[in-house]
């Protein structure tokens, strides 16, 4: 035998250090998964807002296109005269 058997305080003691350093390691783990879950959910919205204003954009483009005369089905002369190029000029 090296020493004496440990006492019943010194039991008591190691069980107290081991719970506490247990509770110290789920307590600091929560914490990051807390932080974690934070900043994906930011992202998350961040995405979200991006994308809305993307289509929010794009919406208005198409838009744009759709109220530009069809000039598919005019003769040139009249798109000509239209924008005051060419002969057409008054």
């Amino acid at each position: 035998m090296v020493g004496p058997p440990p006492g019943s305080s010194d039991i008591v003691r190691l069980w107290i250090y081991c719970i506490s350093g247990v509770a110290t390691v789920i307590f600091l783990m929560i914490m990051v998964c807390y932080y974690a879950f934070r900043q994906e959910w930011s992202d998350r919205a961040a995405r979200k807002q991006a994308e809305e204003h993307q289509r929010t954009r794009l919406l208005q483009w198409k838009e744009q296109v759709n109220t530009f005369p069809n000039l598919s089905h005019r003769p040139a002369s009249d798109i000509l005269a239209e924008l005051n190029i060419g002969q057409h000029k008054p």
